[in-house]
């Protein structure tokens, strides 16, 4: 590796970990890139890929090792029926991160919708999050964190697109159709943390939400119909 500062990103082989990967290379930073599995050429870039078991203590203390910052991830939907795990590899990974006393680390969360909503909304996915990051907080305040908030990740739409017998999609959520998104496009991702690593101290602390647009939830089958030509139901 380089005499350049060395940034881990966790979940390479992800929307938000693979943005992060290609935009720090395409900047001139050495990074090392973890749970990336696929074999991959150098290709003259300043890369090292790691394998690593984000459960498993020892993978991460040698995945983080010399670490100047870390981009961290969890993934709730790789193991859905144990959410447990969420929570765990949260927390292990920002306990290596202090133990080894990385100068930064950027940690990706949401907000805590069942507290918002007085247990009345159980989004496991959103508040194990929000939970982990409480974590952070609670036993880490000397740790420079910086907790990056995406808003609503309008790639994950075409997940929850509904396609008819006559070709048209539904748009469907438990949302009032005058309802606000904040939209982010995630692969958007890489070229903020870059931005935010030129000058982290500012950015320790506070949440960091990151959004492309503010759009009614009424208007997106709108514009999906523009760009793509499918009819919305």
């Amino acid at each position: 590796m380089s005499e350049r500062p060395l940034v881990t990103v966790v979940g390479a082989t992800g929307h938000q970990g693979g943005s992060a990967v290609l935009s720090l290379v395409d900047t001139g930073n050495s990074v090392k890139a973890q749970n990336l599995k696929r074999s991959c050429n150098n290709d003259g870039t300043d890369i090292e890929l790691v394998n690593c078991d984000i459960i498993n203590k020892d993978d991460l203390l040698h995945a983080f090792k010399n670490s100047w910052a870390s981009y961290s991830v969890t993934d709730y939907w790789a193991q859905p029926n144990k959410p447990e795990i969420e929570m765990q590899q949260g927390k292990l990974m920002v306990d290596v991160a202090a133990e080894l006393n990385i100068p930064y680390y950027i940690s990706t969360c949401v907000v805590n919708i069942n507290a918002l909503s007085d247990n009345k909304l159980d989004v496991p996915h959103f508040t194990q999050k929000a939970l982990i990051r409480d974590y952070i907080v609670e036993k880490y305040p000397q740790l420079k964190t910086i907790f990056v908030l995406p808003g609503c990740v309008q790639n994950w739409l075409k997940l929850q697109l509904e396609k008819m017998n006559d070709g048209t999609v539904v748009f469907r959520a438990p949302l009032d159709q005058k309802a606000k998104l904040h939209l982010v496009d995630i692969d958007d991702t890489g070229p903020i943390v870059v931005e935010m690593l030129k000058n982290p101290d500012q950015y320790i602390g506070p949440d960091i939400c990151i959004c492309g647009e503010e759009i009614a939830f009424e208007d997106v089958p709108k514009v999906f119909q523009k760009v793509t030509g499918i009819k919305p139901n």
